[in-house]
């Protein structure tokens, strides 16, 4: 029986220790930031969702509403869910619970709430701040009122607007695609399934 080489025994550990490192430093930043806690609370008129991570984030993270069923949902990404549950019960104000859903590359959370709400999104320190803007049907994120927002899906008494383009490609596996441009970023979209699949 022949052994390999010092030199090619050496090779293989450096060629394994080089492969470890490379796996373990995207690893080590996904844990480096998680979900701590969320917690709501009445202040002055207003609903505020505090949710805590184990360190700061670098910039707001985006996020849309929805009116039917009325949603707010915000994307975190590369942050973990430290809670060690999925959903969170609330029952206060606008407010019926958070649901967390995590993915290899980011952290959902889905605010679902009691009636259509606008929210702004603050950073402070650690944490992120939702103000829920009570039944305001736009959704703006921001780190203070007076800055311009980006709001997203209008009220449903907006005017129509016409798309500006529907494509329809065929996937590599044979499936279809409709692909759907809208005029802007402001438009909201309700979509329902009609007929038989």
């Amino acid at each position: 029986m022949t052994f390999p080489s010092r030199s090619v025994r050496a090779a293989r550990a450096a060629f394994a220790a080089l492969l470890a490192a490379l796996l373990a430093g995207p690893l080590a930043a996904w844990a480096q930031n998680a979900i701590q806690s969320i917690t709501s609370t009445q202040q002055a008129g207003t609903e505020v969702v505090r949710v805590e991570l184990a360190e700061p984030l670098a910039a707001l993270p985006s996020g849309f509403s929805i009116q039917q069923p009325p949603r707010i949902a915000i994307d975190l990404p590369g942050v973990g869910n430290a809670l060690g549950r999925n959903s969170i019960e609330i029952n206060q104000g606008s407010l019926r619970s958070v649901s967390i859903a995590q993915t290899s590359e980011r952290t959902r959370l889905v605010l679902n709430l009691k009636q259509p709400s606008g929210y702004r999104a603050q950073l402070q320190g650690k944490a992120l701040l939702l103000v829920l803007d009570g039944g305001a049907g736009v959704a703006a994120a921001g780190p203070a009122a007076a800055e311009p927002g980006v709001h997203f899906a209008p009220a449903q008494n907006a005017a129509p607007q016409a798309l500006r383009d529907v494509d329809f490609r065929r996937g590599a596996d044979g499936a279809g695609r409709v692909i759907v441009a809208l005029p802007s970023t402001q438009v909201g979209v309700d979509i329902r399934q009609q007929g038989q699949a």
